[in-house]
């Protein structure tokens, strides 16, 4: 009986130990499983972010695009204004002249006349 009993607590012994490692084993698997989907969305993640982020350099690169065809722009605008602007002044300088040449003129007359 003796032996008996004491194969029956060796065996109850074995059971609860692999009852122990199949528990361990058990968490050890869920934190697996669970580190192993945090994984999947941090990588997720960074995916999206880079996505995002690729997203925004283009938007950026546009932008920019924009940005230095509307300078291009205001440049050809200013050139343009400061042409004409230049051309004005030399049309008035020759207005001048005549304008001084005609009070010349007509100084020369009056004082002719009189």
């Amino acid at each position: 009986e003796r032996l008996a009993l004491e194969e029956v607590e060796k065996k109850e012994a074995e059971i609860a130990k692999i009852r122990a490692e199949s528990t361990a084993t058990k968490e050890l698997l869920r934190a697996s499983e669970l580190l192993l989907e945090t994984e999947k969305r941090n990588a997720e993640a960074a995916r999206s972010i880079n996505n995002t982020n690729t997203d925004k350099d283009s938007r950026n690169v546009d932008n920019y695009s924009t940005n230095n065809d509307y300078v291009s722009s205001l440049q050809q605008e200013i050139q343009k204004l400061q042409f004409e602007k230049s051309q004005e002044e030399e049309t008035r300088k020759k207005m001048e002249q005549k304008y001084q040449v005609a009070l010349k003129s007509s100084s020369k007359e009056l004082k002719r006349s009189k």
